[in-house]
């Protein structure tokens, strides 16, 4: 073997090692990393049901919140995860309804149950499909 045709096999050695790795580093970094804008969303969903078993009469404090977590659903969705995904308006369908509910001070508990159940099944349904791609 010549010099260049071992170097040439040495770089290319080299090339698909890093090549390798750095698909290990992406598929690891994809479970572990979420996008604050859907955990923000989480968040602000779990602490309106908060807000609102403790107290319904704190009406304008949930509908903020639930604004503000359909806001950050928006935004997700335009920072493109899961861009033009069904859900984000199945999502916005459901926060809509609860804040009528929570508006006219029903019982809303099993609405924000619901809703926290479909946003945890969304972000399982949308991290895992991107770790199998």
């Amino acid at each position: 073997m010549n010099k260049d045709s071992l170097d040439s096999k040495v770089i290319a050695d080299i090339e698909k090692e890093v090549k390798d790795k750095k698909l290990e580093l992406t598929e690891e970094a994809l479970t572990a990393i979420q996008p604050l804008p859907i955990l923000n969303a989480e968040q602000m969903i779990i602490e309106a049901a908060i807000v609102n078993k403790e107290n319904q009469e704190n009406v304008e404090k949930v509908i903020n919140l639930l604004k503000n977590a359909e806001y950050q659903l928006t935004l997700a969705g335009q920072m493109g995860y899961g861009k033009k995904d069904k859900e984000y308006s199945l999502l916005s369908k459901s926060i809509d309804s609860l804040k009528k509910s929570v508006k006219k001070k029903e019982n809303s508990e099993s609405k924000f149950e619901l809703l926290k159940e479909e946003i945890i099944k969304f972000k399982e349904r949308l991290f895992s499909s991107k770790t199998k791609s």
